[in-house]
Order: C-alpha cells, then sequence, then structure tokens
C-alpha cells in the first residue's frame, strides 16, 4: 500500500465510507486479514487492498491497526452496514 503521507492534499478531504469500505472495515476490526476479507466478501483480495487504502486515505490514519482502533473507538463508523 501506498504511505498517505505522500497522497495529494486534494486526496486527503474526508469523503463518507462506502458500503462495503464499512464492512471491510469492521472486518478488520475483527481481526480479519485481507485475504480473509476476500474470501469472506466474495471479492478478489486486490479490491480488498483496495478498499483498504480508501479507508486509510478517508479517516486520515496510516495504518490498518490506527484504523481498527478508530472502527471500534468510534462505533458509528460502521452504523450503516
Amino acid at each position: 500500500m501506498s504511505d498517505p503521507g505522500t497522497w495529494p492534499d486534494a486526496l486527503r478531504q474526508s469523503e463518507p465510507l462506502t458500503q462495503r469500505e464499512r464492512m471491510v472495515l469492521g472486518l478488520l476490526a475483527e481481526g480479519l486479514t485481507a485475504v480473509a476479507i476476500a474470501s469472506k466478501l466474495a471479492v478478489p483480495q486486490h479490491v480488498v487492498e483496495a478498499d483498504l487504502e480508501d479507508i486509510l486515505l478517508k479517516l486520515h490514519v496510516r495504518s490498518l491497526t490506527a484504523a481498527a482502533i478508530r472502527a471500534i473507538k468510534s462505533p458509528e463508523i460502521l452504523d450503516e452496514l
């Protein structure tokens, strides 16, 4: 995954998470890997990896661990699942 610190400022603007991104984030917060998430959602792994990059961007965090912690501490992020 690319480093969010290198993304253009225009891409850093907050956008809401899509339904699938919320599902991916919820599964990540449960401890699943990208491979396991892809299997569970029946999508290719590269789709999950792209979703994870978008989640990092939209939540303004630099790691998947930070994204999972954000989801656990702020479950409203996942509300529309």
